[in-house]
């Protein structure tokens, strides 16, 4: 993770194609890492913790979930998130 978190787009991302979300590019999180797994393709992600201690970063609710019943648990940036703000918690964490 030597450049951060980029913001991308979502056709650029490994989620779910059938979901068709539509934003500019932006880094997605949420609050621990069983909240996204529906979001997922694959069987095994890393897990990162991010300091926001560490940044800047203007912070939405996603705006892809605001219908879903646990909105509050997802957030999104336009902003990179800086390698120093990042900490591995978890490699190849099952989903």
């Amino acid at each position: 993770m030597a450049e951060g978190l980029i913001p991308q787009l979502f056709e650029k991302s490994r989620w779910r194609k059938d979901l068709n979300y539509y934003y500019p590019p932006a880094v997605f999180c949420s609050k621990n890492k069983y909240d996204a797994s529906f979001l997922f393709i694959e069987d095994k992600y890393d897990v990162w913790e991010i300091d926001l201690t560490e940044l800047k970063n203007k912070w939405f609710l996603d705006c892809n979930m605001l219908g879903y019943i646990y909105k509050d648990c997802f957030f999104m940036t336009f902003e990179k998130i800086k390698p120093e703000a990042l900490k591995l918690v978890e490699k190849d964490a099952d989903f």
